[in-house]
């Protein structure tokens, strides 16, 4: 499982400091810089957007490295 936040994010703090927790729960986690919330999603059409599934993809890539 994935966790994303832009850095920007309100909650990127309490994120950042849950980390260690998520992992332990089997999640991974990743920080989009200088994004928030409204531009660091799927729906943003913008280079948040771009930078977003850039940054998952990437952890596809990485977690599936034969192909998905």
């Amino acid at each position: 499982m994935l966790i994303y936040v832009g850095t920007e994010d309100p909650a990127w703090p309490m994120f950042r400091r849950l980390k260690p927790v998520l992992r332990g729960c089997g999640c991974d986690c990743l920080d989009v810089p200088d994004l928030d919330h409204r531009t660091s999603g799927p729906g943003d059409t913008g280079a948040g957007r771009a930078a977003t599934v850039s940054a998952v993809t990437a952890w596809i890539d990485d977690q599936f490295p034969a192909g998905w």
